[in-house]
């Protein structure tokens, strides 16, 4: 359901604030695929939040 009513922003936001040893863990190109989206918009969030 939240890939329906949430930003991709949103989304990772969240993953950041409810499991943060994924990021350090699991590829890019398989958290941009849970999410729901490209490893390239993936890449470009994440360098908005830093």
């Amino acid at each position: 359901m939240n890939l329906l009513t949430q930003t991709p922003d949103q989304r990772y936001k969240k993953l950041l604030q409810q499991e943060p040893h994924l990021l350090q863990k699991v590829p890019v190109k398989y958290l941009a695929s849970f999410l729901g989206i490209s490893t390239r918009l993936m890449s470009r969030i994440r360098k908005n939040i830093k």
